[in-house]
C-alpha cells in the first residue's frame, strides 16, 4: 500500500500533488491521511499529531509519501518527503512573518529540525530549495517538480490572472500600476482565492479545483504573482507550462525556473505594449535538472 499523508494541507498546489500521485499509483492500494474535515471523502482523519503516527503504524505502508511538511515521531520505512515549506531551511522569511504567526511558524521550524530524520528521502522542486535543505540540516535531496513539465498551448483569452493568497509573504500590492495598465488595454483580470479591494476591477472566483485551475491558466495571457519568498515557484511553472507572460516580483526562485519574466516593480508601463508582451519559456537549465518522478522512482528502494 502507499500512504500519502495531505496533512495540514488546506490550499495552495497540494491538490495538484495528490491528482498527480493519484494517477502514477493507478492500480496500487493507496491510502490518503489528512487532519483536513474537508478531505474526509478521500482520507482517513485524525484528530491529534499522535494518532498520525499511530494511524501510519496500523495501516503499515509499504511506501509514505509526506506532503505534509510535518515529520513523524517515529521511524517509518520508505518516507518520501516532498519539502515545500521554505521556513524551515531558510529563516530570512521569517521577517514577513509578525506576533503569533511568527511565533508559531518559528515553533514549526524548531519542530522540523529537531524530528525530520536523515532516512527520509527528499524531494525538493528548485535548486535554491535543494542548497538550503543542505546548508542547514546537511540533508541530500532529489530534485524534481513532480509534475510533467511539457509545454501546452491552447486559444488564448485576453485575460490575466492572480491567485489572491493573503500569507504575508504573497501579499498583493493593489496599487501597483499593473492593475491600472490591465485597465487601459481591455484585459480582463480574474482574481482565485481571498477577496480583492471593492476598487479592484475584476471578476473573482474565490475557489478552483486544481483541473479548473489549471483550465483558466490554459487560456489565460498573463499570470500575476507578488510572492517575496519562494519554494515550489508554482506559478512560474505553470506561467511557463502554459505559455502565459509572467509578471513577478523578482525572486531567486523565479529567475533560476524562468527564462524571462516581467519583473512588476521595474516596468515603465507607459511604453510597454500589449502586443510585445511574450509568453515566459523554461530555462533550459531548470527543464534539464528537474526530471518528473516516476512510480518506478518511488518504489526503488535501493535509490
Amino acid at each position: 500500500m502507499v500512504l500519502v499523508d495531505i496533512s495540514f494541507i488546506k490550499s495552495g498546489g497540494g491538490a495538484a500533488y495528490v491528482e498527480l500521485i493519484s494517477e502514477m499509483f493507478k492500480g496500487y492500494e493507496i491510502q490518503f491521511i489528512s487532519n483536513n474535515k474537508i478531505c474526509k471523502k478521500q482520507a482517513i482523519i485524525w484528530k491529534k499529531l499522535i494518532q498520525r503516527d499511530l494511524l501510519i503504524k496500523d495501516l503499515d505502508p509499504e511506501i509514505i509519501i509526506n506532503l505534509s511538511n510535518v515529520p513523524y515521531f517515529f521511524s517509518f520505512k520508505n518516507v518520501w518527503f516532498f519539502l515545500h515549506q521554505r521556513y524551515y531551511v531558510d529563516k530570512g522569511g521569517l521577517k514577513y512573518l509578525r506576533g503569533i504567526q511568527g511565533f508559531k511558524m518559528r515553533l514549526k521550524r524548531f519542530y522540523f529540525r529537531i524530528l525530520s530524520r536523515k532516512s527520509y528521502r527528499y524531494i525538493v522542486q528548485t535548486e535554491v530549495m535543494r542548497q538550503l535543505l543542505q546548508e542547514a540540516l546537511g540533508y541530500e535531496s532529489s530534485l524534481s517538480c513532480l509534475i510533467d513539465l511539457s509545454e501546452h498551448n491552447r486559444l488564448k483569452t485576453r485575460q490575466a490572472v492572480l491567485h489572491h493568497d493573503t500569507f504575508p509573504h504573497k501579499k498583493v500590492n493593489w496599487q501597483s500600476p499593473i492593475f491600472d495598465w490591465l485597465d487601459s488595454n481591455g484585459i480582463d483580470l480574474v482574481v482565485v482565492g481571498a477577496p480583492p479591494p471593492v476598487y479592484i476591477k475584476c471578476r473573482h472566483i474565490q475557489k478552483l479545483a486544481y483541473r479548473d485551475m489549471t483550465l483558466l491558466l490554459a487560456r489565460s495571457e498573463i499570470c500575476i504573482s507578488f510572492s517575496k519568498f519562494d519554494s515550489l515557484g508554482l506559478p512560474y511553472v505553470e506561467s511557463c507550462i502554459y505559455g502565459l507572460a509572467l509578471f513577478s516580483i523578482k525572486t531567486d526562485v523565479a529567475e533560476e525556473i524562468c527564462e524571462k519574466f516581467y519583473d512588476i516593480n521595474n516596468i515603465d508601463y507607459d511604453t510597454l505594449q500589449y502586443s510585445n508582451i511574450n509568453p515566459t519559456k523554461f530555462r533550459e537549465s531548470f527543464k534539464e535538472r528537474n526530471r518528473p518522478f516516476t512510480r518506478s522512482k518511488f518504489t526503488d528502494t535501493s535509490s
